[in-house]
Protein backbone atom coordinates (compact mmCIF):
# COMPACT_ATOMS: atom_id res chain seq x y z
CA UNK A 1 0.00 0.00 0.00
CA UNK A 2 1.13 3.31 -0.66
CA UNK A 3 2.32 5.76 1.95
CA UNK A 4 0.09 8.41 2.96
CA UNK A 5 1.65 11.79 2.17
CA UNK A 6 2.17 13.70 5.68
CA UNK A 7 0.28 16.49 4.63
CA UNK A 8 -3.14 14.80 4.26
CA UNK A 9 -5.75 14.70 7.27
CA UNK A 10 -7.48 12.00 8.71
CA UNK A 11 -11.07 14.24 9.71
CA UNK A 12 -14.72 13.15 10.76
CA UNK A 13 -17.08 13.84 8.51
CA UNK A 14 -17.64 17.63 8.07
CA UNK A 15 -16.08 18.95 10.83
CA UNK A 16 -16.88 22.43 11.97
CA UNK A 17 -13.60 24.83 12.43
CA UNK A 18 -13.67 28.53 13.21
CA UNK A 19 -10.19 30.62 12.25
CA UNK A 20 -10.02 33.62 14.76
CA UNK A 21 -7.30 35.32 12.85
CA UNK A 22 -7.59 39.34 11.26
CA UNK A 23 -4.63 39.32 9.18
CA UNK A 24 -6.06 39.31 6.12
CA UNK A 25 -2.94 37.72 4.04
CA UNK A 26 -2.85 34.51 6.94
CA UNK A 27 -6.84 34.65 6.40
CA UNK A 28 -6.36 33.56 2.75
CA UNK A 29 -3.46 31.24 3.38
CA UNK A 30 -5.44 29.47 6.00
CA UNK A 31 -8.79 28.92 4.06
CA UNK A 32 -6.47 28.31 1.11
CA UNK A 33 -5.08 25.48 2.80
CA UNK A 34 -8.44 23.99 4.19
CA UNK A 35 -10.08 24.00 1.02
CA UNK A 36 -7.08 21.88 -0.43
CA UNK A 37 -7.54 19.71 2.13
CA UNK A 38 -11.51 19.10 1.30
CA UNK A 39 -12.57 20.90 4.87
CA UNK A 40 -15.49 22.86 3.88
CA UNK A 41 -17.50 24.24 7.10
CA UNK A 42 -14.97 26.93 7.69
CA UNK A 43 -15.83 30.07 9.51
CA UNK A 44 -13.83 33.00 10.06
CA UNK A 45 -13.81 35.80 12.82
CA UNK A 46 -11.28 38.63 12.74
CA UNK A 47 -11.60 39.90 16.08
CA UNK A 48 -11.99 38.19 20.05
CA UNK A 49 -15.82 39.10 20.26
CA UNK A 50 -16.65 37.83 16.95
CA UNK A 51 -14.95 34.40 17.76
CA UNK A 52 -16.98 34.42 21.20
CA UNK A 53 -20.22 34.80 19.59
CA UNK A 54 -19.70 32.76 17.05
CA UNK A 55 -18.18 29.97 18.87
CA UNK A 56 -21.15 30.17 21.22
CA UNK A 57 -23.38 30.15 18.70
CA UNK A 58 -22.39 27.34 16.48
CA UNK A 59 -20.17 25.06 18.32
CA UNK A 60 -17.13 24.53 16.03
CA UNK A 61 -15.38 20.83 16.86
CA UNK A 62 -12.30 23.35 16.59
CA UNK A 63 -11.04 26.64 17.28
CA UNK A 64 -7.79 28.14 15.82
CA UNK A 65 -7.09 31.07 18.02
CA UNK A 66 -4.54 33.85 17.33
CA UNK A 67 -3.25 34.99 20.07
CA UNK A 68 -2.60 38.92 18.69
CA UNK A 69 -6.19 40.47 18.35
CA UNK A 70 -7.03 43.63 17.64
CA UNK A 71 -9.55 43.75 20.38
CA UNK A 72 -8.34 41.26 22.95
CA UNK A 73 -5.44 39.22 23.69
CA UNK A 74 -6.53 35.77 22.42
CA UNK A 75 -5.92 33.75 26.09
CA UNK A 76 -8.47 35.84 27.76
CA UNK A 77 -11.29 34.77 24.73
CA UNK A 78 -9.85 31.50 25.36
CA UNK A 79 -10.26 31.64 29.36
CA UNK A 80 -13.53 33.00 28.52
CA UNK A 81 -14.74 30.38 26.40
CA UNK A 82 -13.53 28.36 28.74
CA UNK A 83 -16.11 29.90 31.61
CA UNK A 84 -19.20 29.65 29.67
CA UNK A 85 -18.47 25.83 29.39
CA UNK A 86 -17.24 25.68 25.71
CA UNK A 87 -15.61 22.57 25.69
CA UNK A 88 -14.93 22.28 22.01
CA UNK A 89 -10.84 21.40 20.56
CA UNK A 90 -8.95 24.88 20.59
CA UNK A 91 -5.34 25.09 19.22
CA UNK A 92 -3.68 28.26 19.48
CA UNK A 93 -2.13 30.11 16.74
CA UNK A 94 1.03 32.68 17.52
CA UNK A 95 4.37 33.66 16.56
CA UNK A 96 5.47 33.85 19.86
CA UNK A 97 8.03 30.58 20.58
CA UNK A 98 9.12 31.25 24.06
CA UNK A 99 7.91 28.03 26.71
CA UNK A 100 5.92 30.74 28.75
CA UNK A 101 3.97 31.72 25.69
CA UNK A 102 2.83 28.19 25.51
CA UNK A 103 2.31 27.48 29.02
CA UNK A 104 -0.23 30.41 29.40
CA UNK A 105 -2.00 29.34 26.42
CA UNK A 106 -2.49 26.14 27.74
CA UNK A 107 -3.46 27.56 31.00
CA UNK A 108 -5.63 29.88 29.72
CA UNK A 109 -7.71 26.53 28.27
CA UNK A 110 -6.20 25.65 25.09
CA UNK A 111 -5.50 22.25 23.84
CA UNK A 112 -2.15 23.03 21.88
CA UNK A 113 -0.20 25.45 20.38
CA UNK A 114 1.48 25.93 17.26
CA UNK A 115 3.73 28.50 15.76
CA UNK A 116 3.62 31.07 13.52
CA UNK A 117 4.93 30.95 10.17
CA UNK A 118 2.94 27.64 10.45
CA UNK A 119 4.93 24.25 7.93
CA UNK A 120 2.16 23.22 6.44
CA UNK A 121 3.81 20.03 5.66
CA UNK A 122 3.14 19.20 9.26
CA UNK A 123 0.35 21.17 9.93
CA UNK A 124 -2.52 19.23 9.23
CA UNK A 125 -1.30 16.10 11.25
CA UNK A 126 -0.66 18.29 14.23
CA UNK A 127 -4.47 18.75 13.85
CA UNK A 128 -5.23 15.63 13.55
CA UNK A 129 -5.03 14.58 17.31
CA UNK A 130 -7.80 17.67 17.79
CA UNK A 131 -10.45 17.03 14.56
CA UNK A 132 -10.41 13.27 15.55
CA UNK A 133 -12.13 14.09 18.49
CA UNK A 134 -16.04 14.55 17.78
CA UNK A 135 -18.01 16.57 19.54
CA UNK A 136 -15.17 18.79 20.78
CA UNK A 137 -14.15 16.20 23.79
CA UNK A 138 -11.50 18.06 25.74
CA UNK A 139 -7.96 16.50 25.62
CA UNK A 140 -4.74 17.81 26.77
CA UNK A 141 -2.39 16.72 23.88
CA UNK A 142 -0.15 19.31 23.25
CA UNK A 143 0.53 20.35 19.71
CA UNK A 144 4.27 19.68 18.83
CA UNK A 145 5.86 22.96 17.28
CA UNK A 146 8.15 22.35 14.76
CA UNK A 147 9.49 25.88 13.90
CA UNK A 148 13.27 26.41 13.11
CA UNK A 149 15.17 29.18 13.52
CA UNK A 150 16.26 31.83 10.91
CA UNK A 151 19.31 31.13 8.97
CA UNK A 152 20.09 34.40 7.07
CA UNK A 153 20.50 33.31 3.12
CA UNK A 154 23.85 34.56 1.26
CA UNK A 155 22.16 36.59 -0.60
CA UNK A 156 18.92 38.82 -0.96
CA UNK A 157 15.60 37.12 -2.67
CA UNK A 158 12.48 39.00 -2.50
CA UNK A 159 10.43 36.54 -4.83
CA UNK A 160 7.57 35.50 -3.40
CA UNK A 161 7.23 31.34 -3.93
CA UNK A 162 5.54 30.62 -7.13
CA UNK A 163 2.84 28.34 -5.48
CA UNK A 164 1.34 31.56 -3.86
CA UNK A 165 -2.18 32.30 -5.21
CA UNK A 166 -2.15 35.87 -7.04
CA UNK A 167 -4.96 37.09 -4.50
CA UNK A 168 -2.66 36.61 -2.04
CA UNK A 169 -0.04 38.20 -3.87
CA UNK A 170 -2.06 41.02 -4.53
CA UNK A 171 -2.65 41.71 -0.74
CA UNK A 172 0.61 40.60 0.77
CA UNK A 173 2.05 44.49 -1.71
CA UNK A 174 -1.00 46.05 -1.31
CA UNK A 175 -0.47 45.61 2.86
CA UNK A 176 3.43 46.29 1.83
CA UNK A 177 2.63 49.93 0.37
CA UNK A 178 0.66 51.18 3.12
CA UNK A 179 3.04 49.52 5.59
CA UNK A 180 5.86 51.98 4.14
CA UNK A 181 3.84 54.71 4.83
CA UNK A 182 3.29 53.83 8.44
CA UNK A 183 7.15 53.12 8.71
CA UNK A 184 7.99 56.40 7.03
CA UNK A 185 6.00 58.12 9.22
CA UNK A 186 7.36 56.55 12.74
CA UNK A 187 10.98 56.77 11.45
CA UNK A 188 10.27 60.48 11.23
CA UNK A 189 8.96 60.51 14.95
CA UNK A 190 10.95 58.18 16.25
CA UNK A 191 10.36 59.82 19.45
CA UNK A 192 6.85 59.06 19.60
CA UNK A 193 5.58 56.04 21.73
CA UNK A 194 2.68 55.48 19.07
CA UNK A 195 4.93 54.77 16.64
CA UNK A 196 7.41 53.06 18.06
CA UNK A 197 4.45 50.74 18.63
CA UNK A 198 3.34 50.73 15.17
CA UNK A 199 6.96 49.36 14.10
CA UNK A 200 6.97 46.62 16.76
CA UNK A 201 2.92 45.89 15.43
CA UNK A 202 4.84 45.89 11.82
CA UNK A 203 7.29 43.40 12.62
CA UNK A 204 5.67 41.45 14.43
CA UNK A 205 3.17 40.77 11.67
CA UNK A 206 5.95 39.97 9.27
CA UNK A 207 7.72 37.69 11.41
CA UNK A 208 4.33 36.02 11.67
CA UNK A 209 3.28 35.27 8.08
CA UNK A 210 6.69 36.28 6.10
CA UNK A 211 7.66 32.72 6.00
CA UNK A 212 4.59 31.31 4.12
CA UNK A 213 5.20 33.67 0.94
CA UNK A 214 9.16 32.23 0.89
CA UNK A 215 10.53 35.63 2.60
CA UNK A 216 13.12 34.35 4.46
CA UNK A 217 15.15 37.83 4.21
CA UNK A 218 12.00 39.88 5.78
CA UNK A 219 11.28 37.53 8.15
CA UNK A 220 14.76 37.74 9.83
CA UNK A 221 14.64 40.83 10.16
CA UNK A 222 11.03 41.45 11.73
CA UNK A 223 12.29 38.96 14.11
CA UNK A 224 15.35 40.82 15.46
CA UNK A 225 13.11 44.06 15.38
CA UNK A 226 10.69 42.33 17.20
CA UNK A 227 12.98 40.23 19.72
CA UNK A 228 14.59 43.57 20.01
CA UNK A 229 11.20 45.67 21.45
CA UNK A 230 10.88 43.05 23.29
CA UNK A 231 14.72 43.17 24.83
CA UNK A 232 13.92 46.99 25.31
CA UNK A 233 17.31 47.50 23.05
CA UNK A 234 18.26 51.27 22.56
CA UNK A 235 16.15 53.22 20.22
CA UNK A 236 19.17 54.02 18.00
CA UNK A 237 19.46 50.13 17.10
CA UNK A 238 15.94 49.67 16.57
CA UNK A 239 15.77 52.22 13.73
CA UNK A 240 18.83 51.07 12.26
CA UNK A 241 16.93 47.40 12.00
CA UNK A 242 13.48 49.23 11.29
CA UNK A 243 15.69 51.32 7.94
CA UNK A 244 16.85 47.80 7.37
CA UNK A 245 12.85 46.51 7.37
CA UNK A 246 11.82 49.25 4.87
CA UNK A 247 15.10 48.18 2.69
CA UNK A 248 13.57 44.73 2.38
CA UNK A 249 9.72 45.28 1.87
CA UNK A 250 10.88 48.02 -0.75
CA UNK A 251 12.75 45.08 -2.80
CA UNK A 252 10.13 42.41 -2.23
CA UNK A 253 7.07 44.92 -3.49
CA UNK A 254 9.73 45.79 -6.58
CA UNK A 255 10.79 42.42 -6.94
CA UNK A 256 6.60 41.46 -7.50
CA UNK A 257 4.93 44.06 -8.87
Amino acid sequence: MAKMPTSKIHKPVNPRILIVEDNRINQLLLMKKFEQQGLTSISLARDGQEAMAMALENNPDLILMDIQLPDMNGNLVIERLREEKFSGQIVALSADALPADKARSLKAGANGYITKPIDFDTFFVQLNDFLSVPGGTKKTTRAGDTKKPFAAPASLSGKINADVSAAAKNVFISDGLEKLQILAAALAHTDDETHLAKIKAIAHEYKGNAGYFGLKELEGIARELDMGFANHEPDEHLVNLTRQLVAVVEHIIHENS
